[in-house]
């Protein structure tokens, strides 16, 4: 095995992706704080190996020299097209199979188009909710389990609740009026969006995973940042 592949398969096995590598060495370089998961890729990088000596600083030019390879290999798993075998009630099926050529071709253009839907969701509700109001959310999500059939519509019933029953709206310091007609303006595909991004918090794939929660401020920041346009205004 030669040096990019072993060092791959110790960065998969201890999962440091190369996104988190190339962002620590930009932090350090720039001297801005590093997240859990790219503090967790520089204490990888800076491990002593066969590929480089740190003495008082670490030497990235190694994995400089080599990123591009290195990026391909723990990014080949990515491009693959995975069997899932999602588990969905006789009546889905049947309208799979009436809208779409099969049922096979239709859950599986379904589940890409809901991906889509979405992240672009998300992109555009950046900037919408402040802090207070996005970490409500988060918290009414905890132990609520997310029911297809009522998509989109759970997020302002489990608000309200928090607010009338838990005082949530006193707790993160928000406005309740405010909050309540940004909810109602919702598409229903923005708070089925919201509903799962909240959820995803306690119960997404890393979440369980790792068994350990993400970091709630860095969680909460990737909505309320706003999206610029290519002239870099708001």
């Amino acid at each position: 095995m030669d040096q990019v592949k072993e060092f791959c398969a110790k960065a998969k096995e201890k999962q440091i992706t190369f996104k988190s590598m190339v962002g620590c060495i930009n932090k350090i370089q720039s001297g801005r704080m590093m997240s859990k998961k790219e503090q967790k890729a520089s204490d990888f990088l800076g491990e002593p190996n066969t590929f480089w000596n740190p003495v008082e600083h670490l030497d990235y030019n190694w994995f400089l020299n080599h990123n591009a390879e290195i990026k391909a290999e723990l990014e080949t798993d990515q491009t693959k097209i995975k069997p899932v075998t999602p588990r969905i009630p006789p009546q889905t099926v049947e309208w799979l199979g009436e809208v779409f050529k099969n049922p096979t071709k239709g859950s599986g253009y379904s589940i890409e188009a809901f991906r889509s839907l979405y992240v672009r969701a998300l992109h555009d509700l950046r900037g919408r909710f402040d802090k207070g109001e996005l970490s409500l959310m988060i918290d009414v999500f905890n132990g609520t389990m997310l029911t297809p059939q009522l998509a989109g519509q759970q997020l302002i019933i489990q608000c309200v609740d928090g607010m009338d029953l838990d005082g949530l709206d006193e707790k993160w310091n928000i406005d309740r009026e405010a909050f309540t007609e940004k909810l109602n303006a919702l598409t229903l595909t923005e708070a089925t969006a919201l509903e799962i991004w909240a959820n995803g918090f306690w119960y997404g794939g890393p979440s369980e995973t790792a068994g350990e929660l993400p970091d709630f401020d860095e969680y909460v920041s990737t909505l309320l940042r706003q999206a610029t346009n290519e002239g870099g205004t708001k």
